[in-house]
């Protein structure tokens, strides 16, 4: 047929789809990876900010609430967050924000790691891995710190 493409000559017609087209540039890989790091970051974590949150709210429904907000905040600011010193306590104060914000009070910090670690029941190196900081040390001290 004269003046047609054949579909076996180009199959993706002239432009291959944005799935197998390289980066326009190295920044726009960049926001690739960034976009893919928060996807898992909030993939292995939003389940436990959840869970914190439920327990401090006293809700279900709130603590997904307010991990859904903490985790919106975070995607918006996700470049800043990836330079932070440590990811992990930035994200973790993110959270206690949204927490302390629906509680209408601030909560007390020091309780954080004993409460993922009794009222949740998890290990010392995930409630480490979660709060980034010193603060996972009043579990069992000496600890490493995530950051």
């Amino acid at each position: 047929m004269k003046g047609t493409h054949s579909a076996m000559a180009e199959p993706y017609g002239t432009t291959p789809p944005a799935l197998l087209r390289p980066p326009a540039s190295p920044a726009a890989g960049a926001t690739a990876s960034a976009a893919m790091a928060f996807a898992a970051f909030r993939a292995l974590y939003e389940g436990h900010y959840a869970a914190y949150a439920a327990v401090r709210l006293g809700s279900s429904a709130l603590g997904r609430r307010a991990a859904r907000a903490a985790f919106a905040e975070l995607s918006g600011s996700w470049a800043r967050v990836l330079r932070s010193s440590c990811l992990a306590a930035t994200a973790w104060a993110c959270l206690r924000r949204h927490v302390e914000a629906q509680a209408g009070r601030p909560l007390p910090e020091a309780d954080d790691a004993a409460l993922l670690a009794g009222r949740l029941g998890l290990g010392r190196d995930l409630v480490m891995e979660l709060l980034g900081d010193a603060q996972a040390g009043i579990l069992h001290a000496p600890l490493a710190t995530g950051c």
